[in-house]
């Protein structure tokens, strides 16, 4: 994720994305960072598009409770003591072990996320339309690490 001058979050991709993929779509391509694939990357056989919504589930961690997410025998252990109730149910429902369980991997895709009670005061069609403003977040200075920046 990067954040643009505007500071709406963006998701980006460094090189690496499937094209025209529907619902039904397997993938066989399993590149990715490791922190943020979802149990079906590490098995043989294809992978779905519902990937996507545990590595959205991993960011949702990480931006809700402040860290990564700990995993054991294969689960993720949700720190619930950061959680509201409806976030800790948005992530159990996204951090399903099945993707065909999974929040978001129905037809309906994305919108049953966007629908979830954790986002019901949330202003969807603000955010698509940019007039949602974001959080004013301090940025830090650049110049302390200046001197770590190498001239090729």
């Amino acid at each position: 994720m990067v954040m643009n001058k505007r500071g709406y979050a963006k998701l980006v991709d460094f090189g690496h994305a499937e094209t025209n993929v529907t619902y039904t779509t397997p993938m066989f391509d399993k590149l990715g960072t490791k922190q943020y694939k979802a149990p079906e990357y590490f098995e043989k056989g294809p992978i779905w598009r519902f990937v996507d919504f545990w590595a959205l589930a991993v960011s949702l961690h990480i931006m809700i409770v402040g860290k990564h997410i700990q995993m054991e025998d294969k689960r993720v252990l949700i720190d619930k003591k950061h959680l509201s109730d409806a976030a800790q149910h948005l992530l159990e429902q996204m951090f399903q072990q099945d993707p065909f369980s999974r929040l978001g991997s129905s037809r309906r895709g994305a919108k049953e996320i966007k629908e979830h009670p954790f986002f019901e005061d949330f202003d969807w069609e603000r955010l698509e339309n940019g007039s949602l403003m974001p959080p004013k977040l301090k940025i830090p200075s650049v110049k302390p690490y200046l001197k770590f920046i190498v001239k090729l």
